[in-house]
């Protein structure tokens, strides 16, 4: 038995989380601008080319840490010790590892290449930083990593969030 509805009294509406549509999208008005450029994608580069770019570059990063002898001296100023020798090991290691969650991600939990995309570009962004800082500060040998980074973070920055 149900009791009359009264039309002076509402429900609220059920809340229904929006989702937030690209900015590139909306200035022109819907998916205009997605079509005009191509997609998502630079050229015939869409994100999991760039996502396989990324993986590759951190990867060979990681390679020159453990197969050159002394590669610390070119990112660290000062005579390497057993010490450093060390500690970039666990650094070539735990590159190794983020790339290899990435990949995992996309291939075998069928993550999105945009999500994946702005985390590289976030990652690669905070490497271009620290780059930058660390130069300033005298700490960095090697000078053309920043750019390196800071090309990635917005070849990525773009896929990732068209």
């Amino acid at each position: 038995f149900a009791a009359p509805r009264n039309p002076l009294i509402t429900r609220a509406p059920r809340h229904r989380p929006m989702k937030a549509p690209a900015l590139s999208a909306v200035s022109l008005g819907g998916s205009r601008l997605l079509a005009l450029r191509g997609g998502k994608a630079m050229g015939p580069v869409d994100g999991d080319k760039m996502l396989a770019l990324w993986g590759l570059v951190n990867l060979l990063y990681a390679a020159e840490f453990v197969l050159v002898r002394n590669s610390s001296i070119k990112y660290i100023e000062g005579a390497p010790t057993k010490s450093v020798r060390t500690l970039v090991h666990w650094f070539a290691a735990c590159i190794v590892w983020m790339v290899a969650a990435v990949a995992y991600a996309r291939l075998a939990l069928g993550s999105s290449s945009d999500d994946l995309c702005k985390y590289a570009a976030v990652q690669a962004a905070t490497a271009a930083l620290l780059n930058v800082a660390h130069s300033q500060m005298g700490r960095m040998v090697e000078k053309s990593s920043k750019y390196v980074c800071a090309l990635l973070a917005a070849a990525l920055a773009y896929v990732g969030f068209a």
